[in-house]
């Protein structure tokens, strides 16, 4: 209620606000321009944004089938994404060779609204909505993310839902395929009178990497839309997503991976999530030139792993040995799994928001302008907490397990009770505005973003004493981008932005400080080519760079100035724009060439030189589509370049598996589709049609990538 009343209170002070300039400026209250902030671009698309932009529609998605959210976003360029889950719900997507790991360094929204766990203190996402439900991908990467923070060094990615149907309808979706591969969904809505209503649910499951593993999901989504007058609307929607996984986060050794692949030596690890979120949108027009729209969003993640192994280095909680520490002769061996206990790691977020988002046409000094502007003010909580249990799989948590604590240098100094609990608590208020001014041919779009954020870290170990320390960051964030029109097919477009990246689960290092510059061209509308090529330079004042502690836990500190440079290239082309047939031949691609470079060195961590990790320096993707009538065919092909998985850039692999160079490699996709009739669809698909066989991710272990995939289905509209 406490956090209802805030945001009620915000909204309406920012609508009074409005009205007033509305009333000040005399002009009609019929539908004008709209901007939701469920929507990055206007309905033009790209054309305009300030910077680098990209976007997969709903008949792209629509026609590639794909099995995961990450394989639409294979057609965004310079994203990179690394399967981790075999549904790919928890997302790894890196932007322009940032690390992927669980996007902490993107900003993910679903219709507007943040997604990440708590995108302050702990910006993992463990959620993303999953394909069947998506009407759109949009991403922005250059100074127009200014507006979309608090991450705005790599760029922001929104996924927006569908919306309801104008007509009454029931959509039936079903889908199978090998290593038990099931996707269903149903989906019924329509208009009535002025709201629009939409009930979906979709069920997914899928077997692991291992025998005996599987990832089932269920996921839920409400939404209406209620159109109260003309250019007045409001918007309600309601999701719940449940995933129970039979399996852990421990990846394989060496020999593992190379011997017995498919044994599963920890079959009582389980990795479950519980997620709820509600969003409001109001929209309202108040003159042909203005509009407010208001955010309200809320969730809450209970995300909990039971875990014998964190990764591929040996067992948590095995019998003690001399002095109370673990007999390494049993933890190093998993084949001695049964007698050693677990690892239990319940983590809960509650995050809240609201954002006013105020867009105005005006003249002034003889040139026309367009003003975004809003603020958001946010709050969340993040609580971890570990326990341990005395049997493989017994969620029976207790506080008697004793660990060696170590010294700087690794060395074991003493034991104690590890037994944690850790609450990260922000509040946050953010404001940003950008004004286009048309001159002429150019459009020229200054702009800047000021974030304010309270960190209050309160830490236990054991039976210890509570530890609490406060931090306060204030940022200015300004940009400006430049584009030039006057072609009749394409546009020059150029900018420059400072971003940051907040320290995430740990109060010890400072925010990501980068400077981002690019400049780029892309087509028009008009154009029968359509593509975008930039060039852009990431020049960071202060990286935050991660690597494993002597406990096996992520350590985040500042490496000091890093750049990154590279360019990025997309485009598709049709026959349709050359030859009047009635069949279409096109030709999509998109390839990102990246060189990357620590400029310090950080004595134990990383050497200067170094590229960064999980940056490969080449990858691309390029599809051959054929349509005709009723009938659609699509061959694609992806390619990685080869990477690091470190920071020490370690090329020889090493027996746990999760240090060494990732190989390069290429795999196939195909998606075939018919209209059997009006309302009825039958599709085949498949990834990796050749079944190459390739390391996907080192982290913890080695993660091998998705073998041959074959699944069909149907797709029925009543």
């Amino acid at each position: 209620m406490r956090y209802l009343m805030r945001a009620g209170a915000m909204s309406c002070l920012a609508l009074a606000a409005t009205t007033v300039s509305a009333q000040d400026e005399g002009g009609d209250t019929g539908r004008g321009l709209t901007l939701s902030p469920v929507q990055i671009f206007a309905d033009e698309g790209v054309a305009g944004v300030p910077g680098s932009a990209s976007v997969v529609e709903d008949f792209a998605i629509e026609r590639r089938r794909p099995a995961t959210t990450l394989d639409t976003m294979q057609s965004l360029p310079g994203v990179n994404v690394v399967s981790e889950d075999p549904l790919g719900r928890r997302p790894n997507v890196g932007i322009r060779g940032l690390n992927p790991r669980r996007s902490r360094k993107m900003h993910l929204m679903e219709d507007g609204a943040p997604i990440q766990l708590a995108p302050y203190s702990d910006s993992s996402a463990n959620y993303q909505p999953a394909p069947r439900r998506l009407r759109r991908v949009e991403a922005v990467k250059g100074s127009g993310t200014i507006k979309y923070g608090p991450q705005t060094i790599g760029g922001s990615i929104n996924y927006l839902t569908r919306n309801p149907p104008r007509e009454p309808e029931v959509v039936l979706y079903g889908a199978a395929g090998n290593r038990g591969f099931i996707d269903t969904n149903v989906s019924a809505g329509g208009t009535y009178g002025n709201t629009g209503l939409l009930v979906d649910f979709i069920h997914q499951s899928q077997d692991g990497f291992r025998r005996g593993e599987q990832q089932i999901i269920n996921d839920f989504m409400f939404k209406s839309v209620t159109e109260l007058e003309p250019g007045h609307r409001l918007t309600f929607k309601a999701t719940t997503y449940n995933e129970n996984q039979r399996g852990g986060e421990a990846g394989y050794s060496e020999e593992q991976f190379s011997n017995s692949r498919r044994e599963n030596p920890l079959p009582q690890d389980r990795f479950e999530v519980e997620r709820i979120a509600g969003q409001i949108i109001h929209e309202y027009d108040f003159t042909n030139r203005t509009s407010l729209a208001t955010n309200f969003y809320a969730n809450k993640t209970e995300r909990t792993s039971r875990r014998q192994a964190s990764d591929s280095s040996g067992l948590l909680n095995c019998p003690d040995g001399p002095e109370g520490q673990g007999d390494d002769s049993i933890r190093e061996d998993f084949a001695n799994a049964d007698q050693c206990g677990n690892q239990i790691r319940p983590r809960d977020f509650r995050v809240m928001g609201v954002e006013p988002r105020l867009t105005h046409e005006y003249e002034a000094l003889g040139y026309d302008h367009r003003v975004v502007t809003g603020f958001r003010y946010h709050e969340e909580r993040a609580e971890r907490r570990q326990f341990w249990g005395n049997s493989p799989g017994t969620d029976n948590r207790q506080c008697d397990k004793l660990e060696p604590e170590y010294d700087e240098d690794g060395n074991v100094i003493g034991l104690r009770n590890d037994c944690r609990d850790d609450r990260f608590d922000v509040t946050a208020t953010s404001f940003f505005v950008q004004n286009t001014t048309q001159v002429g041919n150019f459009a020229i779009t200054p702009g800047a973003r000021f974030e304010r954020w309270e960190l209050k870290e309160s830490a236990q170990r054991g039976e210890g004493s509570r530890e609490t320390e406060t931090r306060r960051f204030n940022e200015f964030l300004p940009g400006i981008s430049v584009s030039y029109g006057g072609f009749e097919t394409f546009e020059i477009f150029g900018g420059v932005h400072r971003g940051i990246s907040p320290a995430t689960t740990d109060v010890e290092p400072d925010p990501e400080i980068g400077n981002i510059f690019e400049v780029g061209v892309r087509t028009t509308p008009a154009a029968p080519v359509t593509g975008e090529v930039s060039l852009f330079y990431i020049d960071y004042r202060d990286l935050i760079a991660s690597d494993r502690d002597a406990e096996g836990d992520i350590d985040n500190f500042n490496a000091g100035r890093a750049r990154m440079r590279g360019i990025e290239f997309s485009g598709r082309v049709d026959s349709w724009a050359f030859f009047d047939t009635d069949w279409n031949v096109y030709l999509l691609a998109n390839a990102t060439v990246l060189d990357t470079e620590f400029k310090n060195s950080v004595e134990g961590e990383l050497e200067r030189g170094n590229d960064f990790p999980f940056a490969p320096r080449f990858s691309g993707y390029m599809a051959l589509g054929y349509e005709v009538g009723r009938f659609d065919a699509r061959l694609g092909v992806q390619h990685v370049g080869r990477q690091f998985v470190d920071n020490e850039n370690t090329r020889d692999r090493v027996p746990d598996g999760d240090e060494g160079r990732i190989a390069s490699f290429t795999v196939l996709d195909a998606s075939v589709n018919y209209l059997v009739r009006d309302g009825l669809t039958v599709f085949v698909a498949g990834r990796n049609l050749a079944d190459r066989e390739y390391v996907a991710n080192r982290v913890g272990g080695i993660t091998p990538g998705v073998r041959r995939q074959v699944y069909g289905g149907f797709e029925a509209r009543f």
